[in-house]
């Protein structure tokens, strides 16, 4: 912020990066001529921001300076609550009942919502992370519904905040998508798996099945117990770096130590060889119960 003026410098640090101007400001014409010199840009009415600097935590904080009710939702309320920092949303989307805003930078929704639904990240407002991963299932299937079971939240939780949101754009496919989650999957491939499974009549399986090793509990993604059978789906994105290769051979080792036979499918097997992929299971299921019939 070279060249900005030092009290412009000062009022930037104490309102977190923003300046918001007030009527009578004394700050008024700084601000001007800053924004003449193209040193501060306007972001919203009375809301200015370095040239530059306006990150997307920025635009949530300048929306928020002008509706103190606002709530941020969707990609950019993600983007704040950590689920995904690699990828920085350009436009903020928000529930307000005084803006309306409709462009490149900010959208909003004249709705009201359930205050145990909204959440402070750094005292912005947004919508609580089981919302926030209903509300981007919308448009991007069940990978944020997954995510969210990845991260701990229970399906009872997402369930409540589907419930306590009603009316919402998009509900009918949440919902689907919920019902579609009973099985708890933690990817997409999973998510596919179980519906296969379902599909087929295969019955006696568990997911994220606990299983108590030496070194400790370990999960199994679909887990036949009574046979001690384990199916492992595995995504590219989850199992393609050395280290996750190599944890997950010596759990593999240390499973059948303790009497499991696991056998690991690619996503892409499942999405692109459904058929096979149940076939295979029924077969493997059945040789198990032969081994174990010849055991007794």
């Amino acid at each position: 912020m070279t060249g900005v003026n030092e009290e412009l410098v000062l009022a930037l640090a104490q309102g977190g990066g923003l300046i918001a101007l007030h009527r009578g400001s004394p700050l008024r014409g700084r601000v001007a001529g800053a924004v003449r010199r193209g040193e501060l840009q306007r972001v919203l009415l009375g809301i200015y921001a370095p040239t530059g600097h306006l990150d997307c935590r920025l635009r949530c904080g300048a929306l928020q300076l002008a509706d103190p009710d606002a709530v941020i939702m969707g990609e950019a309320a993600a983007w704040l609550l950590g689920f995904d920092k690699a990828r920085e949303p350009q436009r903020v989307t928000a529930l307000s009942r005084r803006l309306r805003l409709d462009d490149s930078t900010f959208r909003t929704y004249d709705r009201r919502l359930a205050p145990e639904l909204v959440e402070l990240v750094d005292g912005i407002r947004v919508t609580c992370p089981a919302l926030t991963a209903l509300d981007l299932s919308h448009t991007q299937g069940g990978r944020p519904i997954d995510a969210a079971l990845r991260a701990g939240i229970a399906l009872p939780t997402l369930w409540a905040a589907f419930r306590a949101a009603p009316n919402r754009p998009g509900n009918a496919t949440i919902r689907r998508l919920l019902l579609e989650s009973r099985d708890e999957p933690w990817s997409e491939a999973e998510r596919e798996a179980h519906r296969l499974l379902h599909r087929a009549r295969i019955a006696g399986w568990h997911t994220n099945h606990p299983v108590r090793l030496p070194g400790g509990w370990v999960r199994l993604d679909i887990a036949f117990p009574r046979l001690q059978l384990a199916l492992e789906i595995d995504g590219y994105a989850f199992h393609s770096g050395r280290a996750e290769f190599e944890a997950d051979r010596t759990r593999d080792v240390a499973l059948a130590l303790a009497g499991w036979a696991v056998h690991r499918f690619t996503a892409a097997r499942v999405f692109g060889h459904p058929d096979a992929f149940v076939a295979e299971v029924q077969a493997l299921l059945a040789q198990r119960a032969g081994r174990s019939r010849r055991t007794a």
